[in-house]
């Protein structure tokens, strides 16, 4: 739906490779949609749309449009079973979008997930960075929108031993993520890109050293097996739409909840394709499992 950004934040090279931003035009998007499920030879079967973009927060500034505008008329002017998004940039999660999400959240074509990309839970981290955004705003936000639906996933990035990152600059991300409603998180160790502020920036501030990054890593890693763990027990018990993928293997066959959450499903038929009410009735082995309800 987007190309480009504007944000030109210091450990990144992509404004550099894909120029300022561009957007689709609603109405383009929306046609696209229906040439999909019209012309497909898999249109029977194409249950879901993900929107993806380069930085959501620049969709429709330069066509006069918004995010919210593109959701709303999606749900209104198409009939796919599911829209999704790639992932939400902080920037575009307001008090409109949090007000959009507060009329869709019960509605089952919106996917319940969030993949949020903050890089860093310390202030300091954050503005080295230059996110432009304090981690009081982005907790708040997130709060919002597990308020309204406490069995949203939540994602992020977190980058780990950027150029002056302490102990204690980690332990405020360490401690961040693990208050927060976050509850699954990709984790990266910071490597220098050259040509972007942060390869000029390392002139002058430490990077630290490889077996800081690694450890630092380690510890993000098991915290997010241990909540997001966590986040698959309390699925015990809630009924979802699920899209079923994949072949039935030992009379289960995957699916993805609506908060994009796998699941082994038990069924006496290939689902492959489809989107079916299921019961989550199990956590075991890491994994969730139930039937068709």
């Amino acid at each position: 739906i987007q190309d480009g950004c504007h944000r030109f934040c210091n450990y990144c090279i992509v404004p550099y490779l894909r120029g300022i931003p561009k957007s689709k035009k609603i109405d383009e998007i929306i046609t696209d949609i229906a040439s999909y499920t019209r012309y497909n030879y898999y249109s029977s079967k194409l249950q879901e749309v993900i929107f993806t973009a380069i930085n959501t927060e620049s969709f429709g500034h330069d066509t006069n449009e918004s995010l919210v505008k593109l959701i709303d008329v999606s749900i209104h002017q198409t009939k796919i079973p599911r829209i999704s998004f790639g992932s939400i940039h902080p920037w575009s999660i307001n008090g409109e979008f949090i007000e959009c999400y507060k009329r869709l959240s019960v509605n089952p074509r919106f996917s319940n997930f969030f993949h949020v990309p903050i890089q860093a839970g310390s202030n300091k981290m954050l503005r080295l960075m230059k996110r432009d955004y304090v981690r009081e705003d982005i907790l708040e936000k997130f709060n919002q929108i597990q308020k309204i639906n406490p069995h949203i996933l939540i994602a992020t990035d977190i980058i780990v031993g950027y150029l002056d990152e302490t102990d204690q600059d980690f332990q405020d991300t360490y401690s961040f993520l693990e208050k927060s409603p976050i509850n699954k998180f990709h984790v990266f160790r910071f490597s220098v890109r050259q040509n972007t502020a942060a390869f000029y920036q390392k002139k002058r501030l430490k990077e630290p050293s490889l077996q800081d990054k690694i450890r630092r890593a380690k510890a993000l890693s098991d915290l997010n097996i241990k909540k997001y763990q966590n986040f698959l027990a309390n699925q015990v018990g809630t009924t979802s739409q699920a899209l079923f993928i994949g072949e039935r293997k030992d009379g289960y066959q995957k699916a993805l909840l609506n908060n994009q959450v796998p699941i082994f499903v038990l069924t006496s038929k290939n689902l492959n394709g489809e989107m079916r009410n299921v019961e989550v009735t199990e956590h075991k082995k890491e994994s969730l499992w139930g039937g068709v309800f």
